[in-house]
């Protein structure tokens, strides 16, 4: 389905979205269009919205991998879902040793928007095909209680960035564009580079833990908007994008 975001799309749901939430969704995803980005998602989820009906389509084909909500993540109209540290997380259903479309071995990017600050060790968003093997396969951002952030994607092993605690905020991502090199972004803004060669990761992506890890750390952030896609991203245009979004609904 493509966008404009119009009200047949409305139609199933029992809570529908607002003139303005619609305008608001509309703006955002046309401005995406225009930075060329729009094409290069698999999935984007924005969960501040509205209702939790709009909260877990991927608005890039609503219906197909959706988001799925393990025990009850909290939601806030117009902020996002919360984790609690401990059992609640997001499922995706979506992997790329299955679903790879635009995001593939080499050329890769996901990420979230954290609005609220963590405890202790939280994993954001993630998947691991087996941490048994160094953590092959993975794709994970996360703080670990020693307040550094551990990101990798689609490598066997995980990097140490910046000593920025556990309380890090904001728009939050991993950027692959070659087999040797990745980024990790905040706000837009390279914090963390790495070489590490690229190996296929086979497992789905959650978003609240890191999925197939065996220490899952659970966060308790509240998440506005997650996504998936090609590397060729350009995560500073997204930032500016996504912010202006959440600025114009509230949630920041």
């Amino acid at each position: 389905m493509g966008y404009n975001l119009h009200w047949a799309a409305e139609q199933k749901y029992t809570t529908r979205s607002s003139v303005n939430q619609i305008r608001h969704l509309n703006n955002l995803i046309a401005g995406m269009k225009s930075d060329g980005d729009w094409s290069n998602f698999d999935c984007f989820w924005m969960f501040a919205v509205e209702a939790t009906d709009q909260a877990t389509w991927n608005f890039v084909s609503p219906g197909t991998f959706d988001c799925t909500l393990v025990n009850a993540p909290t939601f806030t109209a117009k902020q996002g879902y919360a984790g609690n540290g401990s059992s609640m997380y997001i499922g995706s259903g979506w992997d790329v040793g299955t679903n790879a479309n635009k995001f593939t071995v080499d050329t890769a990017s996901f990420g979230v928007y954290a609005r609220t600050a963590g405890s202790g060790g939280t994993n954001d968003m993630g998947a691991v095909t087996a941490e048994s093997a160094g953590f092959a396969g993975s794709a994970m951002l996360n703080t670990y209680t020693d307040g550094r952030a551990y990101c990798s994607i689609n490598d066997n092993g995980t990097a140490a960035s910046d000593a920025a605690g556990p309380g890090r905020t904001g728009f939050l991502s991993m950027n692959r564009t070659t087999s040797t090199a990745y980024v990790f972004k905040r706000n837009g803004t390279d914090v963390y580079s790495s070489t590490k060669a690229s190996t296929t990761n086979t497992t789905d992506f959650h978003v609240m833990r890191t999925n197939g890890a065996t220490n899952q750390y659970y966060s308790n952030k509240q998440y506005s908007m997650a996504f998936i896609g090609a590397g060729t991203l350009n995560h500073a245009n997204l930032n500016t994008r996504v912010t202006n979004y959440l600025t114009a609904v509230g949630a920041i």
